[in-house]
């Protein structure tokens, strides 16, 4: 996490990771 752009993406890789 960090950058404003990023914050998305890392949001959807937990998310991802959470799933699995």
């Amino acid at each position: 996490g960090g950058q404003l752009a990023a914050v998305s993406l890392e949001s959807r890789v937990a998310l991802l990771a959470a799933k699995k």
